[in-house]
C-alpha cells in the first residue's frame, strides 16, 4: 500500500469495528437484525415471528438506501473534487458509465 493509505487490513479492521459496534448498539434492541439474512435466520432458527419478516425487511432495505444517500451526500465534495482534478466527468452511460458497476 502506498504511505499514508491504510490498504487491505486496515479497511478489513475499520469493518471489523463497524459491525461489532452495530451489533453492540442494536443487540439489546433488536437483537441485532442488521441485514434481512439474519431475520431470515432468526425466523428459521430462534423462534422468531414470521410475520415480522417483511416489515423487518423492509425496514432494512430502506434504511440501507437511506443510509447510502446520506453517505453519497456527504462525501459528494470530495468526489466532485476528486472528479475535477483527475478530468473525469461521472455518468450513467457513454464510455465513463459507473452506473453499471
Amino acid at each position: 500500500a502506498a504511505q499514508g493509505s491504510i490498504g487491505l487490513v486496515g479497511v478489513a479492521i475499520g469493518w471489523l469495528f463497524a459491525i461489532s459496534m452495530a451489533v453492540y448498539v442494536a443487540g439489546g434492541v433488536s437483537e441485532a437484525h442488521l441485514n434481512p439474512s439474519v431475520t431470515l435466520t432468526f425466523a428459521l432458527f430462534k423462534g422468531f415471528p414470521w410475520k415480522m419478516v417483511l416489515p423487518y425487511t423492509v425496514a432494512q432495505m430502506l434504511g440501507a438506501f437511506v443510509g447510502s444517500g446520506l453517505a453519497f451526500l456527504d462525501h459528494k465534495p470530495f468526489l466532485d473534487q476528486l472528479d475535477v482534478t483527475n478530468g473525469v466527468q461521472r455518468a450513467v452511460t457513454g464510455p465513463g458509465a459507473t452506473a453499471g458497476i
